[in-house]
């Protein structure tokens, strides 16, 4: 019986050798063992790492969005106060703003009114007169009495009519700038003289400016529209471009007046050739035709016996 139990365990014993050796001496087994350990810690680490990620993630977004949510509710109660008293920066620059363009498109619009009044008319034609008397001062006219006569009614003051008879020396004596110019002023004191817009006119064709002339001739016939001179002057104006207009012009004038187609009393009309098919309009229209009278037969005279 001993005998059996001491086999058996020697036989045991035989076999533990044989098993560790094949465990050990196992290349492949050993080196899966531990490929698989190193990737079960790589596991476990990146695990840790989220983890730790996600707490602190979770720790900065709640007081981010506490922050932006009361950020948010601030702006919201400022803007309502804002509507509410419209006392806010952004109103009352708006405010400011609004009013200050009020008050400039107000006062453009007193300026333009007031440029429009007979005062402002007056005041810009004594501005228009001062600055004439100041180029004229150390011109030739002062060499002559009765430029000077003129200078010294300008520094008392003028009445329109006195600077329309300036305007006319000064186009008497070449300076037709100045003429025009008086003129203008004239016409501005005082614009509903048609006198004053015939002469502005006259002035005005004279330095060569012949379409102003042609407004200034149109606005005296407004004035006075049997102002035979002013019908006249605007047929000159009309004949340099449209000759129907200017025989209509310058037979109204001479029915008018029929002694300005008389070279004796005007001696712009020795130089109008226009003037001759006039005429003869309006003796046809006179008599009736052009054509000369019937001749008396033979028989009409013995009947006539």
């Amino acid at each position: 019986m001993r005998t059996c139990s001491t086999l058996v365990l020697l036989a045991a014993l035989s076999l533990l050798p044989a098993s560790s050796a094949l465990s050990a001496d196992d290349p492949q087994t050993a080196e899966q063992t531990a490929e698989e350990a190193k990737q079960a810690r790589i596991d476990e680490y990146i695990k840790k790492k989220e983890a730790r990620q996600a707490e602190k993630d979770a720790g900065k977004t709640a007081p981010a969005k506490e922050e932006k949510e009361k950020k948010q509710k601030k702006e919201q109660a400022a803007g309502a106060e804002q509507e509410k008293d419209g006392s806010g920066w952004f109103s009352r620059r708006k405010a400011r703003r609004t009013e200050g363009t009020a008050q400039a498109s107000g006062t453009r619009r007193s300026k333009r009114s007031a440029r429009g009044t007979p005062g402002a008319q007056a005041t810009g034609s004594r501005r228009d007169a001062g600055q004439i008397l100041d180029r004229l001062r150390n011109s030739s006219i002062m060499n002559d009495e009765t430029g000077r006569a003129h200078m010294a009614i300008m520094d008392q003051g003028a009445t329109p009519i006195e600077m329309a008879a300036f305007g006319s020396y000064l186009a008497e004596e070449g300076y037709l700038p100045a003429s025009v110019t008086m003129y203008k002023s004239a016409t501005r004191a005082a614009p509903d003289n048609p006198t004053l817009w015939l002469n502005l006119g006259t002035a005005q064709m004279r330095f060569n400016q012949v379409a102003e002339a042609g407004q200034s001739f149109q606005k005296a016939i407004r004035l006075d529209p049997n102002n035979a001179k002013a019908h006249y002057n605007l047929g000159a104006v009309y004949a340099r471009s449209d000759y129907d207009r200017a025989i209509k012009e310058f037979a109204t004038a001479l029915t008018l007046d029929p002694t300005l187609g008389d070279p004796k009393i005007n001696p712009q009309a020795a130089n109008n050739d226009l003037l001759v098919p006039v005429k003869m309009m309006l003796y046809q229209s006179q008599e009736g035709s052009v054509a000369l009278p019937m001749v008396p037969v033979e028989g009409e005279r013995a009947a006539s016996r």
